[in-house]
């Protein structure tokens, strides 16, 4: 029985239904959280408040929505390791950016450039830049890489045993 005036919320079926779910990343107006899917792979879309779980796409793990929420960046490698010591990506994954509302996928990383797989992406509040890191054995540094691709700039040190991992930008 429920109290009076309250609601009981059943959890979402993204997150119940045995599929694996990871990853879950709110929309910036807190309408939609994209996921990534382990056994179906892509990234998925569900309404906040429940409905209808749709395909955004058939590959790539760790979604990050643009500050618009026009766009998605992603990760082209899935989720490969859960452990808390697990690499974000490894090579040959790449940075790709989706458009929410339909529209072609484009890859905004190339392999090899910087050295590793690219990985947890993450937007410039002026949706212009977008932060990754690279892992690649004894090798790892964090970039950032204008949206439309090209202007990669590096932002740490890096350097033999260096890992720096899921970057985030402060708000404005």
């Amino acid at each position: 029985m429920k109290p009076s005036g309250q609601q009981v919320r059943q959890p979402l079926k993204a997150w119940s239904d045995g599929e694996e779910s990871f990853e879950p990343a709110w929309s910036p107006d807190g309408k939609v959280n994209a996921f990534y899917s382990r056994r179906r792979g892509g990234i998925r879309l569900v309404p906040a408040l429940g409905g209808a779980v749709g395909q955004l796409t058939d590959f790539g793990s760790w979604p990050a929505w643009s500050p618009d929420g026009t766009e998605i960046a992603f990760q082209s490698a899935g989720l490969g390791d859960v452990r808390q010591t697990g690499f974000d990506a490894i090579p040959p994954s790449t940075i790709w950016i989706v458009p929410v509302h339909g529209g072609a996928t484009r890859q905004v990383t190339q392999p090899g450039n910087p050295l590793g797989g690219h990985g947890s992406p993450s937007w410039s509040p002026d949706g212009t830049r977008i932060a990754f890191s690279s892992t690649s054995t004894g090798l790892g540094g964090l970039w950032s890489i204008s949206a439309q691709g090209g202007e990669l700039q590096r932002l740490d040190k890096g350097g033999s045993g260096s890992f720096t991992f899921n970057p985030v930008f402060s708000p404005r």
